[in-house]
């Protein structure tokens, strides 16, 4: 019987340290909240990675515990704002401002969407309270009010202004915060520039920001997750990143440094050999950041990847079965975990599980492409055609589709379709 060919997420997913919505199995923190003011904190991570509804649920929680919190009114209204829940979001404008008239920038959204909502005067008054609030504030004499300025500007979502505070900041002490646990100015602008995809920018803040404070082994994470993430066309990126990822695991025990840091360091360094082909070393690294961290999903997703890889069927959907129960809503590892069933012809489990992923992701060309596996294997060809043209129609240069198709076609007697898909084949093997 001819081969078939499945497909795969091909994807090197990295958790960055600060903003966890780049994959889908992220999330905003692994620890649990337990007071108002880290419940903002949540909230705005959440609203940095575009996770609006997430964000609101934490803002809730921050005013459940301080009634009074009027930035956490603020950035629920913008949250809510970001949505297209205007009505809210000025309500929560405005108790912002009866809260702390200090809150002008409560002023500057409100304004925003009165302007959207074509009522002229009501927006012309906000943005005339803000011009007087804001200019009655002192302006930074030094570095230090400067960098405060730029985390306040920062936590209410203003992030250009913040940059320009954290640069005025850096110009004035480069050195601030060298010796202490707050994170100097370069660190922080660092963030901002990696949540506007400024890729260099960021790498080179992190540098800068290492050479401030060289005992803060996150900083060798996050230029480990830069490199891999987005600079995969550079010869040595891996080098890179291990080197970086290896540095914080060398020196973790010394600087007694916080679990997560270090399982982070395990599980990325651990993907790393996962994509080199080095499994056991990939599945020895995924070991120890499950254990450093039990409640991260990614690192059981990564070593379900590599035992898939070793044809380890048993492990791999154990892994990816726990992968499921954080995130079940991840069409990505479904796919994954319907090529195990796939593999081990229990082919109602994959059907189910690739059901559930197009559910999901309706554009998910791999899971059309698995799900014609699955009915190839049971000689329902013309389903197997159907989804098969269907991935073909996502991505056409799945190449594995038209290979697949190109065998349903024969087995139906319908030699030139097959021919044209075969030649398809060839054709994107050359372009390589």
């Amino acid at each position: 019987m001819n081969k078939f060919f499945y497909s795969r997420v091909a994807v090197f997913f990295v958790v960055l340290c600060m903003f966890a919505a780049n994959m889908p199995l992220a999330k905003a923190t692994d620890a649990t909240p337990q007071t108002s003011d880290e419940f903002f904190a949540v909230g705005n991570n959440f609203f940095k990675a575009h996770q609006y509804k997430n964000a609101l649920n934490a803002y809730n929680n921050s005013i459940k515990m301080r009634p009074d919190n009027a930035a956490a009114y603020l950035m629920r209204g913008a949250a809510y704002q970001n949505n297209g829940e205007n009505d809210e979001a000025i309500a929560d404008y405005s108790k912002a401002i009866e809260l702390n008239q200090g809150e002008y920038l409560a002023y500057y959204r409100r304004a925003d969407i009165y302007k959207q909502l074509q009522k002229a005067d009501l927006a012309q008054a906000d943005q005339d309270e803000f011009n007087k609030r804001f200019a009655a504030v002192a302006k930074p004499l030094d570095a230090r009010e400067f960098y405060d300025r730029a985390i306040y500007f920062e936590d209410r979502a203003f992030f250009d202004d913040a940059i320009e505070l954290y640069t005025q900041s850096i110009k004035l002490d480069p050195q601030l915060n060298k010796d202490s646990a707050s994170l100097s100015a370069y660190e922080k602008r660092g963030d901002l520039y990696l949540l506007q995809d400024k890729h260099k920018e960021s790498l080179e803040d992190f540098s800068l920001a290492a050479d401030v404070q060289p005992n803060r082994l996150e900083l060798y994470n996050k230029r480990g997750d830069i490199l891999n993430e987005y600079f995969s066309n550079i010869n040595d990126v891996y080098d890179g990143g291990f080197r970086y990822y290896s540095t914080v695991i060398t020196r973790a025990a010394d600087l007694k440094e916080k679990p997560e840091v270090l399982s982070h360091a395990y599980q990325n360094r651990g993907a790393i050999y996962k994509d080199k082909g080095e499994y056991e070393k990939a599945i020895a690294d995924l070991n120890k950041a499950i254990e450093l961290a039990p409640k991260k999903p990614t690192p059981y997703y990564f070593r379900g990847d590599a035992y898939l890889e070793l044809n380890d069927w048993k492990n791999a959907e154990a892994d990816l079965t726990r992968t499921l129960e954080f995130v079940p809503q991840s069409a990505d590892v479904l796919n994954e975990r319907a090529i195990v069933y796939i593999n081990t012809t229990e082919w109602d489990k994959a059907l189910a599980d690739l059901d559930q992923a197009i559910k999901l992701d309706a554009k998910n060309a791999f899971a059309y492409n698995n799900r014609g596996v699955v009915f190839r294997n049971t000689e329902d060809w013309k389903n197997a055609i159907v989804n098969y043209t269907r991935a073909i129609e996502l991505d056409p240069k799945l190449a594995e589709a038209y290979d697949n198709r190109a065998f349903a076609y024969r087995k139906l007697g319908k030699t030139t379709e097959a021919a044209a898909d075969e030649n398809k084949v060839k054709e994107l093997e050359l372009s390589k």
